[in-house]
């Protein structure tokens, strides 16, 4: 299976742009959302808290907020998100199908299995979050950071990555399959059982990362080492 390319270079080689929000005690609208079905909702400058789990919201705009609310499996589909940052949110099983990104950080999120595919990401952090299973097939990223976190068994089929970075990461049985990598880097990440290695074609990795890859490599290609005895 070939590995996703597009006729664009890679970004420029930078850290994602801070989001750009108020501090905490000044925003004053503290709001809290309610369960069952919500449509074309905006959040400008909130800090949105409490519990908001297994919530539908349709076409929602969040800018210039912090979010620290139980979102559960929530349903955020055709989210547009703007200079705001999820702090310690619990985001599991998270649906954000086809939503964007921009100037945005999660912080120390509890995040397995949330679903962020077909979405855009522009200057984005992941700073110490659990996204084990996480969902990011078809995404389109630039200028994305990864840092210190899990994320076991994601899947990444189909996206462009190329120029992000993924720093101290358990990245063990993540899928790259069909993903575009160039001028990735992953320094200190753990790599372990990649699927899809060959997408790894013109990204960066550590030294004492290049056995684990190789092997991940020769499984790609269907070759099999022969026992020594």
């Amino acid at each position: 299976m070939a590995t996703r390319r597009t006729g664009r270079p890679p970004p420029s080689e930078r850290a994602p742009h801070a989001p750009r929000i108020p501090e905490p005690d000044e925003i004053r609208t503290r709001w809290s959302p309610t369960r069952g079905s919500v449509y074309d909702e905006s959040w400008s400058e909130r800090w949105v808290d409490a519990v908001a789990g297994r919530s539908q919201i349709v076409r929602l705009d969040i800018q210039g907020s912090l979010v620290t609310a139980n979102l559960g499996e929530a349903r955020l589909t055709q989210a547009r998100v703007i200079d705001t940052r999820f702090h310690e949110a619990d985001l599991p099983g998270t649906t954000f199908t086809g939503s964007s990104f921009h100037r945005v950080e999660f912080v120390g999120c509890r995040m397995w299995g949330v679903q962020f595919d077909d979405c855009t990401f522009r200057d984005v952090r992941f700073v110490d979050c659990l996204l084990d299973d996480a969902n990011f097939r078809m995404t389109d990223a630039e200028h994305v950071e990864f840092m210190r976190g899990r994320a076991d068994r994601a899947d990444f089929t189909g996206s462009r990555w190329a120029g992000c970075r993924w720093v101290d990461c358990d990245l063990s049985g993540v899928t790259f399959t069909q993903c575009d990598l160039r001028a990735a880097k992953f320094p200190g990440s753990r790599l372990d059982g990649v699927i899809g290695a060959t997408a790894l074609a013109g990204s960066f990795i550590d030294g004492d990362q290049a056995a684990t890859v190789g092997f991940a490599l020769l499984a790609a290609h269907g070759i099999h080492l022969l026992d020594p005895t």
